[in-house]
Order: C-alpha cells, then sequence, then structure tokens
C-alpha cells in the first residue's frame, strides 16, 4: 500500500476556524501562532507557540484562530497502515497511547528542531526517489521521538459536557449500517428537536447532513483503495446504488468511477 494512502504532512499559514469535527486517523497538530482556541473532549485550551496537540481517531476537537495568519504544521497517520509498513514505529505508538499524551509544550529550542524535522517530512513528502518513505518514517521517528520528551501542557478548562462527541463517534462506527434519525435519538435518549440543536450549535449542519458526509468520506477513501463502485456504495453504507451515484457526482463533481481513476484528492467533507 502506497505511503501516502495513510500520511500526509502540511504546513498552512491561513486563518481557520473549524467545525467540530473528528477522523478515523491520529493528528499531530504543531502551534506555530498565538490565541488559539482548541477544544477538545477534555477542555478549552488557549493554545500559544510551540504547543503540540495529539488527536486521537475519533477524538473530538475544533479549532479557531482569531489572527489573519495562524502558523501550524499537521501531520495525519493511519497507525495500522504505517505499522504494517514500518514496525519500528509500534512502541512509540504503544507509549503514546500508554501515557495517553494529548497536550504537550515545546520551548523555543525544541520548537525550532521540530520545524526542520516538519519541512524535511515535507519536502520527503514531495519526493519522488526510492528513498521517499524511508526518509518520511525517518521523520515521523524523529519527531515521536522528540515528543515523548516534552512535558505536559495544561489540562484545558473544562466546559459542559454535551453528547456530540458521543454522537459523532457513534455515526462514524456505523455508518456503513442503516442508521437514521430517530435510531440516533432513541440510542441516546434524545428528541428529534434537541439533536438537531445540539448539531446546529456545534456543526452548522443537520445530523443527517453529517451521517451522508460521513458515509461520502469513507466512500472516497473505498474507491482510492481499489473497491468497486458497487462494494463502495454497499460498505459505505448507501442502500441505493442509483442514489449514490447520484449523490457522490452532485457532492465531488464527477462520478465514483472517474473520481477512483483521477488524482484528485477532496478534503475531508465532514470537518
Amino acid at each position: 500500500m502506497p505511503l501516502n494512502s495513510y500520511f500526509a504532512v502540511h504546513h498552512v499559514t491561513r486563518d481557520v476556524t473549524w467545525q467540530a469535527h473528528l477522523h478515523d486517523f491520529y493528528e499531530f497538530y504543531f502551534v506555530l501562532s498565538d490565541n488559539v482556541a482548541i477544544e477538545t473532549e477534555h477542555g478549552i485550551y488557549n493554545a500559544t507557540y510551540g504547543d503540540f496537540f495529539i488527536f486521537e481517531p475519533y477524538f473530538f476537537h475544533k479549532i479557531s484562530a482569531p489572527d489573519i495568519l495562524f502558523d501550524r504544521y499537521c501531520i495525519g497517520i493511519k497507525e495500522e497502515d504505517l505499522l504494517s509498513s514500518a514496525l519500528c514505529l509500534r512502541e512509540a505508538f504503544a507509549a503514546i497511547k500508554e501515557s495517553r499524551l494529548h497536550h504537550l509544550q515545546a520551548n523555543v529550542t525544541t520548537a525550532a528542531k521540530l520545524i526542520k524535522i516538519f519541512d524535511r517530512a515535507i519536502r520527503s513528502y514531495e519526493d519522488t526517489s526510492p528513498f521517499r518513505d524511508f526518509r518520511i518514517i525517518s521523520c515521523i521517528g524523529e519527531i515521536m521521538r522528540i515528543i515523548s520528551t516534552l512535558p505536559h501542557g495544561s489540562k484545558g478548562i473544562p466546559h459542559p459536557k454535551n453528547k456530540i462527541s458521543a454522537i459523532m463517534k457513534y455515526i462514524h462506527t456505523n455508518s456503513h449500517e442503516e442508521i437514521n434519525i430517530d435510531h440516533i435519538c432513541k440510542t441516546f435518549g434524545l428528541g428529534t428537536t434537541t439533536l438537531h440543536k445540539i448539531f446546529k450549535e456545534h456543526l452548522n449542519i443537520s445530523p443527517g447532513e453529517y451521517i451522508l458526509r460521513v458515509r461520502l468520506n469513507n466512500a472516497i477513501d473505498l474507491l482510492k483503495e481499489g473497491k468497486s463502485v458497487t462494494e463502495t456504495a454497499n460498505l459505505s453504507g448507501f442502500n441505493s446504488y442509483s442514489h449514490f451515484i447520484r449523490i457522490f457526482k452532485s457532492r465531488i463533481g464527477m462520478p465514483p468511477h472517474k473520481y477512483a481513476k483521477s488524482d484528485v484528492k477532496v478534503r475531508s467533507l465532514s470537518d
């Protein structure tokens, strides 16, 4: 399996306000700006230069920055796929899980070292040489070695508990099944009006729209993995083949069979 199907690295410098979201991969989030509000399941953080966050798969988070330029590095890693190609990182991932690392802080000197490694990872990611994957894995190992030495950051300001995180995880886990609004309401003991209010407050979309976006994201991944259009429709939770074709073309801009053969990359629709 090509490494770029389960790994991505980016250096981004633009303003951002992301809706609450989660995804099925690890995200390393290295902040290089001040006054960045990061809301997670564990609390609300006022992140500053050098803060390092680790978001586990299906870990609820929301990020907003007031400045025009918000400087940060992001790495996305699908753990199982990466470890199948880089067994040397298995113990490093196990240590992260065991220590429950979420918020870390790098001083100016360590931040400078991390920046160099991230930049090298980006250059390697864009490389086409036979040593590309080896260089990327080496960068990941260096980053994980450094963050294992970083002191823990603050625990964040506690925020009122709500069910949005649990509901989002439930949808991601069961999106291939025939789930609907009534089913979610019964599962979480909510009324339809309350459920819509929760989604409007945190995501500014309806729960039905969120389910659709999750299914489309899954369909995109399945197509790129080589699944047929029929398999993709069934595995991603669309019980009507014709409906899947119509929705996919409407949202993505091309039929699924053409997307599977293209080099187009679609940003997560559920973010």
